[in-house]
Parts: structure tokens; sequence; C-alpha cells
């Protein structure tokens, strides 16, 4: 099936591989294991019965950075030129950050970055009570999220696009969009996005255009 964004995918994949791959290292190295060992090494220390000790330190420096953020989480704010209407905006953000436990998204998405150097949060809209809302999240896995790569404020605040990549069971792909929905993209992936896609499971792309 030909995806409508599938050009875009192949843009981000390029311009956020190595990236990505990186952060993935680093994640793995933070904890600890295996991971902190050269792959080489480890599998010939292995093969000899050799020791494989291995002592995380990172965590609580990680920790000690992300405390800040669990003590006093962060806000979002709006400002504008007329007062009544920032004070509504303001009253609703707050709401929607109430709603969503924001706390914790804000101290996952800062847990990320201090890790391996991107968090992200984003809108998710839900149904409650039959009724769409609003919800602030964030991922255990930054590397799910990619952003317009020609974008060039280190917010992103000008990107014209981003991609949040996760998985779907098939049946409930099947169920809410069809059959071809299950006969995933015709695009040759290679990036961090599509790996441990289960065979039971799509991947599944939410899609922001500005």
């Amino acid at each position: 099936m030909k995806n409508l964004h599938d050009n875009k995918l192949k843009v981000l994949e390029s311009a956020w591989g190595s990236t990505y791959s990186q952060m993935a290292s680093d994640f793995t190295f933070a904890s600890g294991g295996e991971g902190m060992w050269d792959s080489t090494l480890h599998a010939s220390r292995v093969a000899e019965e050799m020791t494989n000790i291995s002592l995380p330190l990172l965590p609580p420096y990680i920790d000690k950075v992300v405390s800040g953020v669990r003590m006093s989480p962060p806000s979002m704010a709006v400002k504008t030129e007329d007062q009544e209407l920032q004070e509504i905006i303001n009253g609703v953000l707050r709401g929607i950050e109430k709603a969503s436990t924001a706390s914790s998204a804000y101290v996952g998405a800062m847990k990320c970055a201090v890790t391996a150097g991107l968090g992200w949060l984003f809108w998710a809209v839900e149904t409650e009570n039959g009724l769409p809302v609003l919800r602030l999240k964030t991922t255990t896995d930054p590397t799910a999220i990619m952003i317009d790569p020609l974008a060039t404020y280190l917010d992103g605040r000008d990107a014209q696009y981003a991609v949040n990549c996760s998985h779907m069971d098939k049946d409930q792909a099947k169920e809410l969009y069809g059959e071809e929905a299950c006969q995933g993209s015709e695009m040759a992936f290679s990036s961090k996005m599509t790996f441990n896609v289960p065979s039971s499971a799509v991947l599944d792309c939410i899609w922001y255009i500005k």
C-alpha cells in the first residue's frame, strides 16, 4: 500500500538515522549490563566464560538532574496582547495539564533528554465520555518521534511536520481502517522507528502537519 507520507518518512529516516542510532546506543549504555560493553568483546568474553560485570553509574546522575523537574514541574503558558484571552487560554492549558498528569510527562521527557539528548512532549486526541479531549503525553522511546529536519529553531517551532511512530494490533487496524491497513507500506524501512514491530502488529504513525 502506498502511503501518502512515505516520501516524508524517507527524508526523516535519512536525516535522523545516525543521530537516533547514537541515541539508542546511549540508552543501552546507561541501562548497564551487556549494553556497556563493545559487542564483539562481550561475545568473546562470554565464549571464554570470563567475568562480564558492569556497574551502571549513570542512572543516579541522570536522576539527580531530573529531580529538579520532579520537585518543581514546569507548566505551559501563552502570552497574548489580549489579557482576558490570555487568562482563558492559560486556564484551559492548566486544565489539560491536570487531566493529563502532565508532571509525569515533563519528567519522562526530561529523563530521555538527559540520557540521550532528546525528549518529547506531544498532544494526543483521546475519547472521554464519547467526546474528543486533548491530553499532553510523552514517550519512553524518543526515537519514535521525528520532526521536519529543515527546522532551524532549537525548539522546532518552525517545523512544518512531525511524526510519532508506534505499533497497532493488526486486528484493531483492520477494524478501524479496513483490510488495506494491515498490508503495510511499499516503502523499505531500516531506521529505529520500525525496529521490533511484532508480527501481530503494524506500524502506526500519527502525523502532525502545519
